[in-house]
């Protein structure tokens, strides 16, 4: 769905998919001066609920040092953007979004003229076009704040549906159809192997449907064949399948659903029935409720039941799937593989390079030279590339010359998969240094002092020599556990058993605590040793004070309590902090002061991200194969299926795609996707540049001027201006 609304200088265009809707802004010039960014603010008419919607980015002003992981509302801390996107929205639901331009100062904000655009969300199933993706985004802030960077296996169901988001169950509910004798279910599948399908489809067989199912058993290394083999086994549903062995590689994933012998839906895509297809690397799944394009599919599905060489199967395609159609006719048209040269190739790039105003392309494992040359174009027409990898094997380093040069122009704008490139640990926040002498411990320096310009001669810190071996040897046993680089959950596990607190007796002069420990109890020890003071305690906290030590600074027994602090809390607990100071400075025994310092820790916001899902993960990231042309146009082309845009999967591989025009609801939702993973990855990317060009990377804060965060959305060619023009319907 798709709703425009001006109003007081301020354009709101809303484009709205099944889990996204998209927002493209525009303001006048008379409205740009001394405007900080925007407020939004999303009424739920389905939930009766209204909210202020939240982002990462702060006022340094305001908030200088955001817990880790800490989300703000726009309404304090509005978003710098003309392109902003809700991928929390749920299908079929009816919102209205609220707009607000904020102007003054970051501690003094004030409100413009607001404009709000009510919009519905497209429901999961449509009549003919039904679109499913996954999260594709276990590499994610939400993932790391919900699960922990836990394995999904390891943390079971929840995190399987949330990574899902409604693509398996969607296909469980396509296969469910087949209920009884007068259905089948015919598919053909390159990696055959999530239980959960295996067994759906063993129910309806149950039921009397007719289910046949062609798996690719192609011999080869790197092949699936042996671990189809055993899920099919494991699942007891040998019967129903059919190997196919002669091809190059059978890469499609479809099932046609018939009724009396008859062709009427088809579910394809690009996903593989694994557990990474399923839940880790950005997949679709879409059904098409056509009997003609059904019959099609059924038509290719018996050709490849006759396991044909890829000689004989590129004959009988060159026959019934000629391609470009003549004419070009039809809203949906199937294409299938092997076709003889890149005639199919060659038409996808004729596709793209007509693009007039938007190219939106998803790339697995490179660009094919048939899209550089439209990419390479500078004509102002926005092409944006989502790509797993610049290039495959042998070819990822020309891959890499070639992404560089097309990067270079500022209407092609690629972003690549990533993770936060972060360590295992959560922070690695030690400082010390242990001295051996012939392999024996003998001192450490340890202390509070980072290795920084700041750090040793700019706030307060200390160095501290401990000359003991049995201190220095603990130290470096710490430090030799470091060294394998162990998750959080395993360095715990070390000091529990090496290093446990409080010490059972403790006798020792100097008593060594590592960290991380399971739960409190260190800090617990601390407030027993503070509450212990008979006539004075001197504290230092850097980021707030614990209720551990609350607890003791709130006694007026006549101990002197002095407190040094950087501030009285930290993020969302700086105001409560504020009142409890308050509140313990009104004591005669507790004197607190207040400093002032800089951030460290580059990452003091960010939590660490899962990489991939599963250990083994051969594509993390990107997996889809689809192009949007001119999705926001009245006759926008979307193209998708199982085909990585590669010679390969047009003259070799057994492949499928769907080619789709002028289908408004299709192209919004297939938008609202490329987006989200889109602006997920471009980030993420831009840190892994910058660290590994020996670059230091920082949260950067909202910019407090009006003219520094717009100035590039307003500069003739460049690159954030062409996304505002466009995603504005201007």
């Amino acid at each position: 769905m798709r709703k425009k609304q001006t109003s007081a200088g301020l354009t709101v265009n809303a484009i709205s998919g099944t889990h996204v809707v998209l927002l493209g802004l525009n303001l006048s010039d008379a409205k740009r001066k001394g405007c900080l960014g925007f407020a939004i603010q999303r009424e739920d008419h389905t939930e009766d609920e209204r909210i202020w919607m939240r982002g990462m980015k702060t006022f340094e002003a305001t908030l200088p040092f955001p817990d880790l992981g800490e989300q703000v509302s726009t309404r304090e801390h509005p978003v710098q953007t003309f392109l902003w996107a809700d991928y929390s929205a749920k299908p079929g639901y009816d919102y209205t979004y609220t707009v607000v331009p904020l102007y003054g100062t970051p501690k003094s904000l004030t409100d413009g003229d607001a404009v709000g655009v009510r919009v519905q969300t497209e429901p999961e199933f449509g009549q003919r076009h039904s679109v499913f993706f996954n999260s594709g985004a276990a590499a994610s802030q939400e993932y790391a704040r919900k699960f922990k960077n836990r394995y999904p296996s390891e943390v079971g169901p929840r995190a399987y549906v949330w990574l899902s988001r409604g693509l398996l169950e969607a296909l469980l509910a396509f296969i469910s159809r087949a209920q009884g004798d007068s259905y089948g279910i015919y598919g053909a599948v390159y990696e055959f192997q999530w239980g959960a399908v295996l067994e759906a489809l063993k129910e309806v067989a149950g039921t009397g449907a007719r289910v046949r199912i062609i798996f690719d058993a192609i011999p080869g290394e790197q092949k699936p064949r042996q671990k189809n083999i055993d899920a099919i086994t494991d699942a007891k549903i040998k019967g129903l399948t059919i190997e196919r062995a002669k091809g190059t590689l059978m890469h499609n994933k479809f099932f046609v659903l018939t009724k009396n012998d008859k062709p009427v839906a088809v579910w394809t895509g690009s996903t593989n029935l694994t557990e990474n297809g399923i839940f880790g690397h950005s997949n679709c799944g879409h059904i098409v409720e056509d009997k003609d394009v059904a019959a099609a599919y059924l038509n290719y599905w018996q050709q490849l039941k006759g396991d044909p060489t890829t000689a004989e199967g590129k004959d009988w395609i060159e026959e019934q799937n000629p391609v470009p159609p003549n004419p070009w006719s039809e809203e949906t048209t199937p294409v299938f593989s092997p076709h003889r040269g890149l005639g199919a190739l060659d038409w996808y790039g004729e596709i793209a390079g007509g693009a007039k105003r938007g190219l939106f392309m998803t790339f697995a494992f490179g660009m094919h030279k048939n899209f550089q040359q439209v990419y390479e174009q500078n004509d102002g027409v926005l092409r944006f590339a989502l790509m797993e990898k610049e290039g495959n094997g042998v070819g990822l380093a020309q891959g890499k010359i070639d992404i560089r040069r097309i990067r270079r122009l500022p209407n092609a704008i690629v972003a690549l998969g990533n993770s936060l490139p972060l360590a295992k640990g959560t922070l690695m926040h030690n400082k010390f240094f242990v001295l051996t002498k012939n392999d024996k411990p003998v001192a450490v320096w340890t202390g509070s002092t980072n290795l920084t310009e700041n750090g040793i001669f700019g706030h307060s810190n200390c160095g501290h020599i401990v000359e003991d071996k049995d201190v220095a040897a603990a130290y470096l046993n710490y430090w030799q556990q470091l060294k394998g680089d162990p998750t959080t959950a395993e360095g715990k596990d070390w000091i529990e058993e090496q290093n446990p607190v409080p010490p059972n007796p403790w006798s020792e002069e100097t008593t060594p605590v590592f960290s991380p420990h399971r739960g409190l109890g260190a800090l617990d020890w601390y407030g027993e040793i503070a509450g212990g003071a008979k006539r004075g305690l001197f504290m230092t906290f850097a980021f707030g004070m614990h209720k551990n030590f609350q607890q003791v600074y709130e006694q007026n027994d006549g101990v002197l309590r002095f407190a040094l602090m950087e501030k009285e809390g930290n993020g969302v607990g700086l105001a409560q902090g504020k009142i409890d100071i308050r509140r313990i400075r009104r004591l005669p025994n507790a004197i607190v002061a207040l400093g002032n310092s800089l951030p460290l820790n580059a990452f003091d916001r960010w939590l660490k991200e899962l990489p991939k899902p599963t250990p083994n993960a051969h594509v993390k990231w990107i997996h889809t194969k689809y192009m949007l042309v001119d999705p926001l146009s009245d006759e926008p082309t979307v193209v998708t299926g199982s085909a990585n845009w590669s010679g390969a999967s047009t003259d070799k591989n057994d492949e499928n795609m769907l080619v789709i025009r002028n289908h408004q609801r299709v192209a919004d939702i297939y938008l609202g996707e490329f987006m989200r993973l889109y602006t997920h990855f471009a980030f993420r990317e831009a840190v892994k540049i910058a660290r590994d060009n020996g670059e230091e990377w920082l949260p950067k804060y909202l910019e407090p001027k009006a003219a520094d965060w717009q100035k590039n959305y307003f500069a003739l060619g460049d690159p954030r201006s062409l996304r505002r023009l466009y995603f504005a319907g201007l």
